[in-house]
């Protein structure tokens, strides 16, 4: 049987794909997008380093590359700054001279701007003939006018111009205007409209780049797209809902300061400027008031299906490398990535996870259990040979109620007494009165039929003016991991291995040296002192690695064949040892 009727099962997967990238800053997401966007040729000069033994690492590898190497699909890139520029075409740019000079860029500067917006009237009229670019333009005929001039040489020629203007006086102003203008067109539809907030326009963007896939789409046999890059989480989980086939893929690095001194010329100076600004874009306080329109990269990087990283590999990690080299051989590895979950896209079950990768999931699954409203966090504990001991996520002790599951609603009324601790519900400490005051008149019709929880540790601690952890109802995923261990009869967990969702606090990390835990697998850094305090104190130092592969749906996603590979081969090649055999007479 030809290969050609095997093909077809895997029909979707090879037409079509999406990959979104997220990243802090100089972490790696515009090299990425680079790679995937390059021709075959380009990635097999730029090949991982190779593990000596032959190893089951290196395997793997090679049955990806291989794979990739007959199948490579090249990646058409949508640059988020580029969906701006196309809103800001659109706009009135008078409102633009305003906007650049509170950002104290100079009259000539904005001069420049606007000599390059005159001699582009030929472009921006064929822009603004299409009716609208968001979600209710849905003719054929439009889509791929939007789509065309999307990717079009002049428009790209205008992006680079303009950037290249606006990086000629200063690079950090620049980041912060369109920064700006994202904040705008998701907050009220306008790039420059900053004050009027319409919960309809949180999807502007979103909703452009939409309809510039479906445009590029009309008009090509195959559409494999990456978005460079999303810094929105509400964005992502647009994506997620539309696009079976979208990955959303974060890239993490522990040498962005150095990568970042290394493309600025050892500016250190504005290196330290732009590390400050993108804080806040990565922390996205906002969001948890209410203001959905801002950039959240933590939030993004949460939501991720792949993380890459940007990093020598762990057995190399000791090797004192030069700026340079480590940005080479940083190349490396992400090629190696890119090239492994590519193929995996395009053929899921090719290969087999990691071991990390397995016990990443388990922990990732695992936080799902979670009765915490701030923050979801898994654990699992292995030993040396990556065998399961224990998991755990951050939750109340056994038997009490998780705050998830309590309501203020019954605490006000005084029901299922046994959800609150004497301390809550009991007048003489003092306390119930400032909680049933505080609660007594939540509107709960407004919910929806959600239930009205609350967090304990944040209310205690805003009354009493304290900031402490320690306040908390839960154990966190880590410790709940050890302490069932204990729990459950015990074993040693001396050079045992931690996986974590988030890098253990000071207090697990104090648990985790007490336990002489050799190695932590960890997603999302924790914005404490622990890495560089706890874990860095004394001898016989646990390492801590910032973790790489699939995890939740992509897992499953990439790891489970379509159909048994035996089965597969037998249809491709035509060869069926068990009946040809037979038959045969041997």
């Amino acid at each position: 049987m030809k290969k050609s009727k095997v093909e077809k099962i895997y029909k979707l997967r090879s037409k079509f794909s999406i990959i979104g990238l997220t990243g802090r800053t100089g972490a790696g997401v515009t090299k990425v997008a680079e790679f995937l966007s390059s021709d075959f040729s380009t990635i097999q000069n730029i090949q991982p380093l190779k593990l000596e033994p032959l190893i089951n690492k290196t395997r793997r590898y090679n049955i990806s590359y291989t794979y990739a190497k007959e199948n490579w699909k090249k990646y058409t890139v949508i640059k988020y700054k580029n969906v701006i520029l196309l809103h800001l075409l659109r706009s009135d740019s008078s409102n633009m001279n305003v906007s650049l000079l509170e950002l104290k860029f100079p009259v000539v500067c904005v001069e420049e701007i606007f000599d390059l917006i005159k001699g582009c009237t030929e472009l921006i009229t064929r822009i603004k003939e299409i009716s609208s670019i968001n979600e209710t333009l849905k003719d054929k005929d439009e889509l791929k006018q939007l789509s065309e001039i999307f990717f079009s040489k002049e428009f790209n020629d205008f992006s680079n111009r303009f950037d290249e203007i606006l990086n000629g006086y200063n690079l950090l102003n620049r980041i912060k205007f369109f920064h700006n203008l994202a904040n705008n067109l998701r907050k009220s539809g306008d790039c420059f409209n900053h004050k009027d907030e319409d919960e309809i326009s949180i999807f502007t963007i979103a909703e452009t780049i939409n309809r510039i896939i479906k445009g590029y789409k009309i008009s090509h046999d195959e559409t494999h797209i990456t978005i460079d890059s999303l810094r929105n989480s509400i964005e992502i989980m647009f994506f997620k809902e539309r696009y079976s086939a979208f990955y959303m893929i974060s890239i993490n690095s522990e040498h962005r300061r150095e990568f970042l001194l290394n493309k600025y010329q050892d500016d250190i100076n504005f290196v330290d400027r732009l590390m400050v600004f993108e804080k806040d874009e990565y922390e996205g306080e906002e969001v948890s008031k209410g203001n959905f329109y801002v950039q959240d990269v933590r939030n993004c990087i949460q939501k991720s299906d792949i993380y890459f990283n940007y990093n020598p590999p762990f057995e190399e990690r000791e090797a004192e490398l030069p700026v340079n080299e480590l940005i080479d051989r940083s190349d490396y590895y992400l090629v190696g990535q890119i090239i492994k979950y590519t193929s995996l896209i395009l053929h899921p079950g090719l290969i087999t996870p990691s071991a990390q990768e397995r016990c990443m999931q388990i922990a990732y699954v695992a936080k799902a259990n979670s009765g915490c409203i701030s923050r979801q966090v898994g654990a699992a504990i292995t030993d040396v040979h990556f065998s399961i001991k224990s998991i755990g996520w951050n939750d109340v002790p056994t038997n009490s109620t998780p705050c998830l599951l309590r309501s203020t609603t019954n605490l006000v009324n005084k029901k299922d007494p046994e959800s609150f601790s004497p301390f809550e519900k009991e007048d003489k400490y003092g306390f119930n009165q400032e909680l049933v005051s505080y609660y007594k008149d939540v509107d709960v019709s407004a919910l929806g039929g959600q239930n009205c929880s609350f967090c304990f540790k944040d209310f205690y601690n805003t009354v009493k003016g304290k900031d402490n952890q320690v306040h908390t109802r839960s154990l966190h995923a880590e410790e709940n991991a050890m302490l069932q261990i204990s729990k459950n009869g015990g074993v040693s967990l001396k050079n045992g291995i931690l996986f974590t969702t988030a890098s253990p606090c000071e207090l697990c990390a104090k648990k985790a040296r007490q336990l002489e835990i050799c190695q932590i697998y960890y997603i999302d850094p924790y914005p404490g002192i622990s890495r560089w305090h706890i874990l860095r104190d004394g001898s016989s130092l646990p390492d801590l690695i910032l973790f790489s592969g699939a995890v939740g749906r992509a897992y499953h996603k990439l790891y489970d064949p379509v159909m048994s590979y035996k089965d597969e081969l037998a249809l491709i090649t035509n060869k069926r040892p068990k009946s040809d055999l037979v038959l045969s007479g041997m």
